[in-house]
């Protein structure tokens, strides 16, 4: 399924921040242009620029508020200069305006991001609960077409192509009843160990090739996390690095290269798959976790979300890197099982993280 919109909240665009930014320039050349003795106005200008430094602390958030007060603050300050000895009170009171454009798009805009955070979480957590509503509904009669398909492939009277396809539509009903299986909220009682995710990794490194090599893409494996343990699904977390190679798998060019790199902090186990494919548009980075949501002509739009879940029921972060033409990368954080990286030797404990990973 291939939607065209996503269920995070409106994001204000580059646009608003240009008509802030040229209301701001039009604000200062009346203050430059408008006779010194018009106090009225001037007072009038600089409440102007206050409205313009709230409203992009609320759309923008702190980063834009704090940019647009900075800007206006440098090009405030040569005015409450060259009246200084005119007005001396009154530029005190100016003075401490600039300040207040600071401190007020600081406050506004973390409460802002804070807004928009909770926001995006409510959105995250709405469309869980749907997709729970929709595994319930759609796994038994998943479950139920592929009885039926088996039963069909035990009569001797179906074709041999025919065979095929019907063997082509169990494995697409296989993989989605699997990703459909993940949003079940018995998933989260599955059971865990304490996995090594090198070496689970390199265990199937013959399988991510040959992933790789059904597309003509070749992969680099450069494992650096050691003896990093995590405390996971074993099943679940393979199923995620398989997923994350073949998504590289079907957007990289033959010949290219798809990457897989590992390495391990103090408190985090962190792997990176990239590819070397046409990027993803800086609009669809924030909808390509959203459910449904796709690029592909024939894609469910499941794969990256029941990613998403996988990492968070392990407490753990995902992002996304990606530029048009530069190709694309994506970013897996997991806590280490005890905080550390563990089972080294008793003689290597001095040394630091970096030199054990």
């Amino acid at each position: 399924m291939n939607l065209n919109h996503s269920n995070e909240p409106n994001q204000p665009g580059k646009g608003l921040t240009g008509i802030l930014a040229c209301a701001a320039v039009a604000v200062t050349v009346l203050h430059y242009t408008t006779p010194m003795d018009r106090l009225a106005f001037h007072t009038l200008y600089r409440d102007l620029y206050f409205l313009i430094v709230l409203t992009a602390s609320f759309f923008g958030g702190a980063k834009t508020g704090l940019w647009m007060a900075g800007a206006i603050s440098v090009v405030y300050a040569p005015h409450v200069a060259m009246t200084w000895k005119a007005q001396p009170g009154v530029n005190i009171g100016n003075l401490l305006q600039i300040a207040l454009f600071l401190l007020s798009a600081a406050v506004v805009g973390v409460l802002s991001d804070r807004e928009k955070k909770r926001l995006q979480d409510l959105h995250h957590a709405w469309n869980l609960a749907s997709l729970g509503r929709a595994t319930l509904a759609l796994s038994s009669e998943i479950h139920d077409l592929l009885t039926l398909t088996r039963e069909i492939l035990r009569k001797e009277s179906v074709s041999q192509p025919g065979r095929s396809d019907l063997r082509r539509v169990m494995e697409k009903l296989s993989v989605l009843e699997q990703s459909l299986a993940h949003f079940n909220p018995e998933a989260l009682g599955q059971s865990r160990e304490f996995l090594p995710p090198d070496e689970m990794l390199e265990r199937e490194r013959e399988r991510f090739q040959k992933t790789l090599n059904a597309h003509g893409v070749r992969l680099e494996m450069d494992l650096g996390a050691g003896d990093a343990l995590v405390y996971g699904n074993r099943a679940d977390l393979l199923w995620l690095v398989d997923q994350l190679v073949r998504n590289a798998a079907d957007v990289s060019p033959p010949g290219t290269t798809v990457s897989l790199t590992s390495r391990a902090d103090t408190s985090s186990y962190h792997l990176k798959v990239r590819d070397q494919g046409p990027g993803i548009p800086e609009e669809n980075l924030e909808k390509v976790f959203t459910p449904f949501f796709s690029t592909k002509h024939r894609g469910t739009g499941l794969g990256l979300s029941v990613c998403r879940k996988i990492v968070s029921d392990h407490e753990g972060a995902i992002i996304v890197e990606s530029r048009p033409g530069a190709g694309t990368a994506f970013h897996v954080s997991l806590p280490l099982a005890f905080g550390e990286k563990t089972g080294h030797h008793e003689g290597d404990s001095a040394r630091e993280p970096s030199e054990r990973s």
